[in-house]
């Protein structure tokens, strides 16, 4: 059964904006009767995802589900009025996302490998190409997962060589020079080195 074969109302009651995006993700275009279920569809979910307190995951996959519908609908003359409705709701999703990141005290989650990573990291001679075989994760993701942990001043990467290595911020005096700055670009092992 085709994601578009069910009435748009019970689309948007019955189903996540994951299988929404996958359904998207298998089309060229949109047929007339599809952009119309998915107006319906975007209608129920933008507000949903608007109206939760701290869901930025739902926020980021509605608001892709806009981009791409936008997309598939083309660039026909009676399909306009769509996709300018569209790219208002990924324009609220946008704002609310940008007001979510700015009153975060803290980050609101743990990520998912965080523990993992951090046990790692724990130990000496922990390796980022470790980690990768490790959590059974693609090199781009932990490059990832360990951006967001260096920037919150969680672990700290260097480069030796061709490697990155891993480990804990060092406590006490240095941990100043070791945590990452707001201007933080790349690995703090030049500011060790200099700071030695």
């Amino acid at each position: 059964m085709n994601w578009f074969d069910r009435h748009p109302e019970d689309l948007a009651e019955q189903s996540e904006p994951a299988e929404a995006l996958a359904a998207l993700r298998a089309l060229d275009a949109l047929t007339p009767a599809q952009i119309a279920a998915m107006d319906v569809y975007l209608n129920h979910w933008v507000l949903v995802v608007l109206l939760r307190p701290n869901d930025r995951e739902g926020l980021l996959e509605v608001q892709q589900l806009c981009g791409l519908a936008r997309v598939l609908t083309g660039n026909a003359a009676e399909t306009e009025a769509f996709r300018i409705r569209w790219k208002a709701f990924g324009d609220l999703l946008e704002g609310k996302r940008n007001a979510l990141q700015v009153n975060a005290v803290e980050a609101p989650f743990k990520l998912l490998h965080e523990d993992a990573i951090l046990m790692h990291a724990s130990h000496p001679e922990c390796r980022q190409s470790d980690l990768v075989t490790e959590l059974k994760l693609s090199a781009g993701r932990v490059s990832q997962l360990l951006g967001t942990l260096e920037a919150q001043g969680k672990i700290v990467r260097q480069r030796k060589g061709k490697e990155s290595w891993v480990s804990l911020p060092v406590a006490g005096k240095d941990a100043e020079k070791a945590a990452p700055t707001k201007d933080h670009i790349g690995s703090t092992f030049f500011r060790r080195l200099k700071a030695a």
